[in-house]
């Protein structure tokens, strides 16, 4: 890797960091949001921690309490909403330099590039970003999650297979989609470790069943709630259909190339998101420039599947499973475990699979796009720019409209709100 790739990473890296921070007043501020911080609040003053936490869109049960106690742990270090979203954004970053430890010290020398620029696509993506400026549940799962996977890299040492059975337990239960991913991971490892490799790798099991069972006695309540709660809500909203809709995978394409902002942002009208494409508008007329970059990124995406579906075709014809398993790459057990087995658990339970759901994943969704176009810089470096452009102008817009634009699902940010308040 020569000096000037070095020095571009972490150019986009900083810049990426700094637009997490940038204009933290314009923070989302709805009825989750609101309820995170009011709840953390009152754990802090009363010191009473409930048991459960809020209802799941998703599963329309009850969560588990771990959730709104993260929120209250980081409370007690700050009195008001943007302090509480200042630490959102900290472990957000904290995430981001984290994983670049990990890779310093862990990945094997032939991959280490494809990672460097999985996480420097990460720290540019507007998905990201978005979801490391609000006081939302979901948004603390990538700190966890790269901590998981940094203490199963060191699964061979005991305190490594502890600590990741702790993280795999309490994910979770911040997110209920954690639970895809940390059983995912532990399922691929057991294949893996164990029929593959034989046991070579030396997995200290007993450390992490330790861990499992101390990280999941929180749960307990939880797990009491959902076996008496008459009306357990998943057969309402579970539908069959999708199962053939593949949410999962949709999104995590779109989500690699850095367009699966719609939901997050604006809703569920196409009409919005219509309006958004012909921004920025110069002296009223339309420039289509968030459109041009939007079909360069799903042109760009297009090509990726090509080659992605390429790629299997090659790999089966030339190997057998088992020949293929015995060599597979470090970046390609991550991705079997989330791409592959996460995808398959979460498609066939029928659950609709929401963009936020693969922060589980973070920040392999990335280094998916890095690995299918790497050697190819040119089209990686394109769209990491691309991205960092669609971030700073959806943020821009997001500042200079306050949020206050029909249709939009982000709904007035916190600033705009509180001058509302004050008129």
């Amino acid at each position: 890797m020569s000096k000037n790739i070095k020095l571009s990473m972490v150019l986009f890296i900083v810049l990426g960091c700094l637009l997490r921070v940038l204009w933290n007043a314009d923070m989302q501020w709805k009825g989750d949001q609101i309820w995170a911080y009011e709840t953390a609040t009152e754990i802090v003053e009363t010191g009473k921690w409930p048991v459960l936490a809020n209802i799941s869109g998703a599963s329309n049960i009850r969560t588990p309490g771990m959730g709104v106690w993260s929120f209250a742990v980081l409370r007690y270090f700050v009195n008001t909403p943007l302090g509480l979203n200042r630490m959102v954004q900290a472990l957000n970053i904290l995430a981001v330099f984290i994983f670049l430890l990990l890779i310093l010290l862990k990945v094997e020398r032939s991959e280490k590039e494809i990672w460097l620029w999985g996480i420097t696509l990460a720290a540019v993506s507007p998905a990201m970003i978005l979801y490391s400026n609000h006081i939302w549940q979901p948004n603390l799962v990538p700190f966890f999650s790269v901590l998981i996977i940094f203490c199963h890299f060191f699964r061979n040492h005991f305190m490594g297979a502890f600590l990741w059975g702790i993280l795999g337990a309490i994910i979770g239960q911040i997110q209920l989609s954690g639970f895809y991913g940390a059983f995912a991971l532990w399922s691929f490892t057991v294949f893996y470790d164990v029929y593959i490799k034989k046991n070579t790798f030396n997995t200290k099991w007993l450390a992490w069943f330790l861990g499992s069972t101390i990280g999941a006695v929180p749960l307990i309540p939880w797990f009491i709630h959902v076996w008496t709660t008459t009306d357990r809500g998943l057969e309402s909203y579970r539908a069959w259909q999708n199962i053939f809709d593949f949410q999962f995978y949709t999104n995590w394409v779109l989500d690699s190339i850095g367009i699966n902002i719609r939901r997050i942002v604006m809703g569920k009208k196409f009409s919005v998101e219509l309006q958004f494409l012909k921004d920025p508008h110069i002296f009223n007329t339309a420039t289509y420039l968030v459109g041009v970059i939007y079909i360069s990124l799903a042109s760009i995406g297009i090509v990726m599947l090509k080659r992605l579906f390429t790629n299997i075709s090659k790999t089966l014809k030339e190997k057998s499973l088992l020949s293929y398993l015995n060599q597979i790459s470090q970046t390609e057990f991550y991705l079997l475990a989330y791409f592959g087995l996460m995808g398959i658990l979460m498609t066939l339970s029928a659950l609709s699979a929401r963009p936020h759901y693969l922060l589980t994943a973070f920040p392999f969704t990335y280094i998916f796009f890095a690995k299918i176009f790497f050697p190819n810089r040119k089209i990686i470096l394109t769209c990491i720019i691309l991205n960092l452009i669609l971030s700073t102008y959806l943020l821009s817009y997001i500042h200079k409209t306050g949020g206050n634009v029909s249709g939009w699902g982000y709904g007035l940010t916190y600033q705009k709100q509180m001058e509302i308040k004050e008129k």
